[in-house]
């Protein structure tokens, strides 16, 4: 009876860990794509997919904007993102709600021609809509 009880514990935890591993995969992919559909290809409409209703979306240098903004912002952008790079993605989970942290760095050359060298630290949380992760909050933070 014990041999049974184990097998069903260690399959047990054997599937959660592999569903956990499949949701930071599926997460950590989503957050690579949202920096395309920011930096590169300025896509509103994949900005409305992920963005959760009530999003409050923070700019490294303290600027705070909601949904509507922060997509109107981003799509409209003139400025250019060159070697844009994501490093340390961490990824913690609590029921439907999720927190993903990384460094982001990159070049931002602005319509004035003015380079700027980005290194931040991203911080996001999110909430499973329907299946679905949807971003609820970002904050960036420059780093020295």
């Amino acid at each position: 009876m014990k041999k049974v009880f184990l097998s069903f514990i260690l399959i047990y935890l054997t599937i959660s860990i592999q569903a956990q591993n499949k949701e930071q995969n599926d997460l950590i992919k989503i957050v690579e794509e949202l920096h395309q559909f920011i930096f590169i290809k300025k896509d509103s409409s994949a900005l409305e997919r992920i963005f959760a209703k009530e999003i409050t979306y923070g700019h490294s240098g303290g600027k705070l904007e909601n949904r509507k903004e922060a997509i109107e912002d981003i799509s409209h952008n003139q400025s250019t993102y060159t070697n844009i790079s994501i490093d340390s993605i961490d990824v913690l989970f609590n029921g439907k709600t999720a927190v993903s942290r990384y460094v982001l760095k990159g070049d931002e050359t602005n319509k004035n021609n003015k380079l700027t060298h980005l290194h931040l630290n991203i911080l996001m949380t999110w909430i499973k809509e329907k299946n679905k992760w949807k971003m609820f909050a970002r904050q960036a933070v420059k780093l020295g």
